[in-house]
């Protein structure tokens, strides 16, 4: 088994430059604060439905504090995940804490939920 990474702010731009895929693993309803640029949702409540669509990239799990992604990629890794997992341990607060933009988010159109 290979560890997953915990990684900052930075690290994550760096993850998502060289290609990974960042996955918001919050709940809909707290999407709605807003979202990393470019990550997409994979709510904890339906990880185990949607994990088989995350093959093909590195991936960084982020939630609102870096609990519950932390769950998300020591699961990924427990597993055997073909690519580099990381947590970026700082959640949506420590994005927001540095300044760093934040997007609105917004359902794929194939997927639209309501709130």
């Amino acid at each position: 088994m290979r560890p997953h990474a915990e990684i900052d702010a930075a690290e994550l731009l760096e993850w998502q430059a060289r290609g990974a895929r960042v996955v918001d693993v919050r709940e809909v309803f707290e999407l709605l604060s807003g979202v990393i640029p470019g990550a997409e949702s994979l709510p904890l409540s339906r990880f185990l439905d949607g994990v088989d669509g995350l093959a093909g990239a590195p991936v960084v799990f982020v939630c609102a504090s870096g609990s519950r992604s932390r769950d998300a990629a020591a699961y990924m890794a427990r597993q055997g995940f073909e690519h580099e997992v990381a947590n970026f341990s700082g959640g949506m607060k420590g994005w927001r804490e540095e300044g760093r933009e934040v997007a609105p988010w917004r359902p794929p159109a194939d997927r639209a939920e309501p709130p």
